[in-house]
């Protein structure tokens, strides 16, 4: 007879036989204690058999999102935004040993991410120690879900190290009491509810797109960002609303002019709330080339010009693009959007 505990999303399921024997007061602390995610087998002697103890150390990685294809707020849901992702990622490394007796995380200015881990932990039980180090490739503060893809990595880190089930409901009330957050753990393209950390609705497989952008400078607070803004206007919400229909059946139907004009618009709706000084040069750019439209990073500094990255005159739009943000005076960047993984539903009893 045999056993198992799965982990959505994190390693495979691991058997254990009858007869098995482990420190079952050790994984009482390191299993959350939900029946419905947790299921144990007797052996003869009517003995629970647990899990296998947490593996001494786990890597995990999360993807950023270039700005947002549409952000603004909806009439009955409030503040949305919709993830673009990316292929830049955030890195985290969690180890566990004897002789660590602290939480230390690395660097020491990650303080986000060390009340993501220590209320983590706590929710489960689990000892208060280990070391969590965090590397990323996404610049920080500019609007590309760096802070937010750092939490994310943190946590599949932790859980894949104690093999606790990856649960995203779990990990967006952790994220709703440090900061408004992005929907980067979710697979595809996402509207999300940014200031109460939930899924709004699945739009589709992130779309083919070459960004060729710029970053206008500085640093923007994803905190202060959201505490200063002023509301939106019934009409408002309503536009915004008309244009996630468009984009739902944009991304839908892979028309790659409608993505574009949805981000153009929300762009510019924007200007009055954190404006892009290079937006209409951009924008003109965008035109001449016959690119979809530009892209913000609405509460960040980073605007990009999207191209469809399986049309036939990619290259050469690309190629156009770069010269004429250089004639500027500026210095474009390339991204390219990505498939991402995310974090599986855990049904609770």
């Amino acid at each position: 007879m045999s056993s198992s505990i799965h982990r959505p999303g994190c390693v495979e399921e691991a058997e254990f036989r009858a007869g098995d024997t482990c420190d079952v007061a050790a994984m009482r602390r390191a299993t959350p204690l939900r029946s419905s995610v947790l299921r144990l087998e007797f052996n003869l002697m009517n003995t629970p058999v647990w899990p296998s103890p947490a593996a001494p150390n786990a890597r995990a990685s999360c993807n950023a999102s270039f700005g947002e294809l549409l952000q603004g707020a909806l009439p009955e849901h409030g503040h949305f935004l919709v993830t673009l992702p990316i292929d830049l990622h955030a890195h985290a490394h969690f180890k566990v040993s004897d002789s660590n007796d602290q939480l230390i995380v690395i660097p020491n200015s990650a303080w986000k991410a060390q009340r993501l881990v220590e209320a983590l932990l706590r929710r489960y039980e689990l000892p208060l120690h280990g070391e969590l180090q965090l590397s990323s490739d996404i610049p920080q503060g500019k609007g590309l879900s760096g802070s937010t893809a750092d939490l994310v990595a943190a946590y599949r880190a932790v859980t894949n190290c104690y093999r606790v089930p990856q649960d995203v409901a779990i990990l967006e009330s952790l994220l709703q009491d440090i900061e408004p957050s992005d929907g980067v753990m979710h697979s595809g393209v996402v509207a999300y509810l940014h200031r109460k950390s939930r899924l709004h609705v699945a739009l589709g497989p992130v779309p083919a797109l070459t960004l060729v952008a710029i970053d206008e400078g500085g640093e923007v607070s994803t905190l202060q960002f959201n505490h200063g803004q002023p509301g939106y206007s019934n009409r408002e919400c309503e536009e915004y609303a008309a244009l996630l229909i468009v984009l739902r059946q944009a991304l839908k139907s892979r028309n790659i002019g409608a993505i574009g004009a949805v981000a153009t618009r929300s762009a510019q709706l924007h200007q009055n709330r954190l404006p892009k000084r290079s937006l209409e040069a951009m924008h003109n750019i965008a035109v001449t080339i016959g690119a979809a439209g530009v892209v913000a990073a609405h509460s960040g500094t980073y605007l990009g010009i999207v191209i469809d990255a399986l049309g036939s005159d990619h290259d050469q739009q690309v190629a156009r693009a770069v010269g004429r943000i250089k004639a500027l005076g500026l210095r474009p960047q390339l991204f390219s959007t990505v498939q991402c993984e995310s974090l599986q539903e855990v049904a609770h009893a």
